[in-house]
């Protein structure tokens, strides 16, 4: 399958849901060079959106987590347009790329990473909360199956 030249994704999405309360389906991959991929459909959209986090994002984002502290969700729409929004995990991928859909992806972030065990999550449904437990986040992402 080829759309806009992603010939290279179409055969090997991953299914997952998010945490929390709402467990909404969404898609994603990893290619060969650790960026990432995740499908999610919209209410209002009639095609899914395909978002891309790079593999230096990513490592940002693991730099970030190296401290030993719990890391909040913190992708509350309101709060990042207005910039109240508290330190975490959503606000870190708003200041990388200041739109709210891709600190949303946080929400899909966390779920690859807690169910890839490089991550370890609070079990909230609100308040959600994660830890960094892995260095290898790249391998175990890689190596995770689908939990559907």
């Amino acid at each position: 399958m080829s759309i806009l030249g992603l010939s290279f994704m179409a055969a090997s999405w991953t299914h997952s849901r998010i945490l929390g309360a709402k467990h909404k389906v969404f898609s994603w991959r990893i290619d060969n060079r650790g960026n990432l991929f995740i499908k999610r459909k919209f209410r209002n959209n009639r095609f899914p959106r395909v978002d891309n986090i790079s593999c230096i994002h990513l490592g940002r984002l693991y730099e970030s987590m190296l401290d030993g502290e719990w890391k909040s969700l913190a992708n509350d729409a309101a709060k990042l347009c207005m910039g109240t929004e508290k330190d975490g995990i959503g606000k870190f991928l708003y200041e990388l790329r200041p739109e709210v859909s891709s600190a949303q992806l946080s929400s899909q972030l966390g779920a690859i990473f807690y169910q890839a065990g490089v991550w370890e999550w609070n079990e909230g449904k609100r308040g959600i909360k994660f830890l960094l437990l892995s260095e290898n986040w790249q391998e175990k992402t890689s190596q995770y199956k689908s939990v559907l």
